[in-house]
């Protein structure tokens, strides 16, 4: 084409300048018809909004640092007041004293029954049934416990304080005869020192008597079928007097009923 041009010119009488011009010309029709119509641009999305970035973090590799999501603080307890702190303490501090008292009460507690425990298994052998229904000449029908006499009881407790306080821890069972009438106050509340002399002299002293024998108390049950057998302590803190049959004990505390021997025939 350009040939055809340039000839075209030279027959005309074109300088070679006019050929240049035409075949621009014939370019920028050529490149306009080849060209697509513009299309609208879509828009650009909104960018999303930037994360919170708290401080900078170090990373696990430790060559980098990351910056951390910024977490909401975590909501902080009110501070307890200084008398609240200090009431806080007492109550802890009470509760610790308490503690340590029930621990020591139980331990006192479970030394004085390990003490009683030997003769209350003394009781219950069967030699010393046979020799108690032996003095008495009659069958024995049962060995009943006291339960106002077991371990926690008031009772109990009182005899216990006085164990613990005696100079001479020494037990020993004994016998106290009685009206059958009489029987179960003296296993709630033991013998009432109120009533010394009252229905039997006090020959050797005052105090609670008690047989060392159980055919010594039979002529005190006059007509029953009960003996009263006891654990007495022998501390002489306690003791009025001390004859081959009988102990006297100014100390009701000194004294626990602990069993009760029923037989079948009233006693002579």
């Amino acid at each position: 084409m350009r040939r055809f041009l340039t000839l075209a010119a030279a027959v005309s009488g074109l300088s070679a300048l006019g050929v240049i011009l035409l075949d621009l010309l014939m370019w920028r029709g050529r490149s306009s018809k080849a060209r697509k119509p513009s299309q609208p641009m879509p828009p650009s999305p909104t960018p999303p909004a930037p994360r919170p970035l708290g401080p900078l973090t170090r990373s696990t590799a430790g060559a980098t640092l990351e910056p951390a999501l910024l977490l909401p603080a975590p909501k902080r307890r009110s501070k307890m007041s200084t008398a609240a702190v200090a009431k806080a303490a007492m109550e802890a501090k009470a509760a610790a004293l308490l503690a340590a008292a029930k621990a020591a009460e139980m331990q006192a507690m479970l030394a004085a029954e390990a003490a009683l425990g030997v003769h209350r298994q003394e009781v219950m052998s069967k030699a010393f049934l046979r020799v108690a229904a032996a003095s008495h000449l009659a069958a024995i029908e049962a060995v009943i416990e006291n339960e106002h006499a077991r371990p926690g009881t008031p009772l109990f407790t009182r005899w216990q304080k006085a164990w613990e306080a005696a100079t001479e821890k020494g037990i020993q069972l004994v016998f106290h005869g009685t009206p059958d009438g009489n029987v179960e106050s003296i296993l709630r509340s033991g013998l009432d020192p109120n009533l010394r002399g009252t229905r039997n002299g006090q020959g050797l002293g005052p105090g609670e008597y008690f047989a060392l024998q159980s055919h010594s108390s039979v002529a005190y049950c006059r007509g029953g079928r009960r003996v009263l057998i006891f654990a007495v302590l022998t501390c002489p803190t306690g003791i009025t007097a001390r004859s081959p049959t009988v102990l006297v004990l100014h100390k009701p505390e000194h004294h626990l009923p602990l069993f009760t021997l029923v037989f079948r025939a009233p006693l002579p």
